[in-house]
């Protein structure tokens, strides 16, 4: 005979953070965002250099990409994370390439 009534688990109460989880949560946070936020300076002072070319702002973004990735492997980020500095550096290269244009 099969059984059609679905099978109910027994959910156990999700835990609250202790003060101490949720401080190392805040610093690893704040961690990543300042890691974030110099790889993405050291990408815009890049591109203020004066002889770009299309080839070298593509290494220059995959190689700060492909660093991130460790970064975020090393600390245990979400993967929503891991795409954060090519999208921004993709961000970047829209502006600079309309500012190209322009001029």
């Amino acid at each position: 005979m099969i059984d059609v009534h679905p099978t109910t688990e027994v959910q156990e109460p999700e835990r609250k953070m202790s003060r101490a989880e949720k401080r190392f949560i805040e610093r690893a946070s704040i961690e990543a965002q300042q890691t974030l936020s110099n790889t993405m300076s050291r990408f815009v002072d890049f591109m203020a250099s004066a002889d770009l070319t299309d080839e070298s702002i593509k290494e220059k973004r995959d190689a700060l990409s492909r660093q991130w990735k460790t970064y975020c492997t090393i600390k245990h980020l979400s993967e929503l994370a891991f795409e954060a500095v090519a999208t921004e550096c993709d961000k970047i290269i829209a502006v600079y390439n309309s500012h190209k244009t322009e001029a």
